[in-house]
């Protein structure tokens, strides 16, 4: 973890068997896709779009992973809390 410019990024990585690109563009596309099909049903989309809908396009999550070597999954938030929210009970 580390703070850069008001913001916290996260990352985790490890020394896997790595994602095949083949499996990483099918994560990828899940992501992007607004469709919730059966096979988009993955724990990371969830938390994806989470983080979107939270704190804005710029903090869905980051896959990047050499086959047989590495994973790593990040993102990063604003600090200060839920800066791009607006709460419903905004009006009182």
């Amino acid at each position: 973890a580390e703070i850069i410019e008001e913001r916290l990024f996260i990352a985790v990585e490890d020394n896997g068997g790595g994602i095949s690109g083949e499996k990483l563009d099918e994560i990828n596309r899940a992501f992007r896709d607004t469709d919730d099909r059966e096979e988009y049903r993955i724990g990371l989309r969830n938390v994806h779009q989470r983080l979107i809908l939270t704190y804005g396009e710029s903090s869905g999550l980051v896959i990047a992973s050499e086959p047989g070597l590495w994973t790593r999954i990040s993102f990063s938030i604003p600090i200060g809390g839920l800066l791009h929210v607006q709460s419903i009970d905004s009006g009182r």
